[in-house]
């Protein structure tokens, strides 16, 4: 099994989503600065808000441990927004996490506690399909809302919950979520050419395309929380971590990328403080 540290960089140009006034949420501050991470309206993307239903199971709130290991293995949501209403069928990603996958967090002294990453709820993340839209893909927290990427054609929706107001239901007709569209730019990662000549040596490099047809590659990755990062998300950075990782373990499971991979979360090292070089010693 190979162990890599991933370090990608994606940069992305918005393009507008609709127009009709009514389906433009208002938010408040704290919700744009959650949402999209500033309150500046000139970096705020085009967005509008959708009608989420789960179809199949029940809600559980971000926070409910109760709930761990409990989720079915499939989930139905009904997404509707303008005139397009279709269904999300979503299967729960058991392959994201590795058994040993560990949290490292490292305080400003160097010192660091570890603990076990199914001590946090793990269950909640989930991908799949649209049932209106060729070729698509979809990866999800189901805890507390829907919160990733759809994905079809040229277009990448990131959907994320709104705060449900005291006169809303589950059942709720009125818009429960917000999209927003997104055009990748540049991806400063791994080309399609590198990955392979990672997994296959270039004396292994005659015949690999029959061998990728043949065989599950493994990856195991570790991710680096910085201090910013980590104030900023606060309770909820392992969840936006995991969040983003289960993006990641579906593209990487995109057969267009020439090989069956398969990428597993091996450590989160989370630095709650600036001053790290005691720590970056110790690993000399």
């Amino acid at each position: 099994m190979m162990s890599i540290w991933m370090s990608c960089l994606v940069t992305f140009s918005s393009l507008r989503v609709y127009t009709v006034a009514d389906t433009i949420p208002v938010l408040d501050t704290l919700e744009r600065i959650a949402i999209f991470g500033t309150d500046a309206s000139t970096d705020l993307p085009e967005y509008q808000s959708v009608v989420v239903h789960l179809l199949n199971g029940t809600e559980h709130s971000d926070v409910d441990v109760k709930q761990f290991r409990k989720r079915p293995p499939t989930l139905q949501y009904r997404v509707s927004f303008g005139n397009e209403t279709f269904t999300i069928n979503l299967r729960k990603n058991t392959n994201m996490i590795s058994s040993g996958c560990i949290i490292r967090q490292v305080n400003g002294s160097g010192h660091s506690t570890v603990s076990p990453c199914m001590e946090h709820d793990v269950t909640c993340y989930y991908t799949g399909t649209t049932s209106a839209h060729n070729d698509s893909w979809v990866a999800a927290s189901v805890c507390g809302g829907l919160k990733g990427l759809l994905s079809f054609g040229n277009t990448s929706l990131f959907i994320y919950p709104m705060k449900r107001t005291s006169d809303q239901t589950s059942t709720s007709a009125s818009p429960n979520h917000l999209i927003y569209r997104y055009q990748g730019d540049k991806h400063v990662c791994k080309t399609e050419d590198d990955v392979t000549d990672i997994l296959y040596p270039t004396s292994q490099a005659q015949g690999r395309h029959q061998v990728n047809e043949m065989k599950t590659r493994y990856i195991e990755a570790g991710i680096v929380v910085d201090p910013v990062m980590a104030r900023f998300h606060n309770d909820n950075i392992f969840q936006y971590v995991f969040t983003g990782f289960n993006i990641a373990s579906k593209l990487f499971a995109d057969r267009s990328i020439g090989t069956l991979m398969k990428l597993l979360l091996s450590e989160i090292i989370v630095f709650n403080s600036s001053n790290v070089s005691n720590f970056v010693m110790e690993a000399r």
